[in-house]
């Protein structure tokens, strides 16, 4: 009988060697265009590429929500994608 999905295992598997991490990130950095990771609360995870160059840290409480973090210039845009991206249009 199969297991439902909140009755199966996790499976914990090692975190990858620090080389195999440096050599990901240094190909991320030299061949990843500009781009940001975000999760469906639009949380920023990560940057690749020169993504800084679209990003502009205010004064005061720090925020990691991607459309308070870019630059003026490219929040509407922005927004427009994360939106059709999460609701599946």
């Amino acid at each position: 009988m199969p297991l439902e999905p909140r009755q199966a295992l996790k499976v914990r598997h090692a975190p990858p060697p620090p080389l195999l991490l440096g050599a990901y990130d240094a190909l991320l950095e030299r061949y990843a265009p500009p781009g940001f990771l975000v999760d469906t609360n639009r949380t920023l995870l990560h940057t690749f590429g020169d993504a800084g160059r679209f990003l502009a840290v205010r004064a005061g409480r720090v925020s990691t929500d991607v459309l308070e973090l870019v630059n003026p210039n490219v929040r509407a845009g922005l927004g427009a994608a994360l939106h059709r991206v999460v609701n599946g249009s």
